[in-house]
């Protein structure tokens, strides 16, 4: 992929999982969060092992643009279900709880992530991130 086409795709990205942040954050309201949530680790599995597979640059824009709307499966319901788990005079901090857990897993899963590039290349580093994005699905649908 060329670099200057990148905040082209960034953009596209960005349109793509405000949209679907818009038009999914209702559907967790009606359904409740945990659906929308597990849906969108399958597709975050399922946009992972093609990106291991990818071999072309019109597959890689699609794929992120697919990726983009885990994002918007998962957003909405993920802060529904957290304003939902605390009371109202808690919001503040419990959102501030959940983008703390958030930031602290995401260095050790990006250098783990970085480190299954390096050695073993992507098709490893993909999968693995699928294999957690399953783990995390059933582990949503069993608690």
């Amino acid at each position: 992929m060329s670099t200057p086409l990148l905040p082209l795709l960034w953009c596209g990205f960005h349109v793509v999982k405000s949209l679907s942040n818009l038009l999914l954050g209702g559907v967790a309201d009606r359904y409740g969060p945990r659906p929308l949530i597990v849906l969108g680790w399958l597709v975050y599995a399922a946009v992972y092992v093609a990106f291991g597979l990818a071999t072309t640059a019109w597959q890689a824009w699609a794929l992120f643009l697919c990726y983009a709307l885990f994002y918007g499966l998962t957003e909405p319901a993920e802060k529904a279900m957290v304003a939902n788990l605390v009371g109202s005079e808690r919001k503040g901090l419990a959102y501030g709880w959940f983008n703390f857990a958030i930031g602290i897993a995401t260095l050790p899963s990006s250098l783990i992530s970085g480190g299954l590039y390096q050695f073993f290349g992507p098709l490893l580093a993909f999968w693995w991130g699928a294999l957690l994005a399953l783990a995390a699905a059933a582990l949503m649908v069993s608690v």
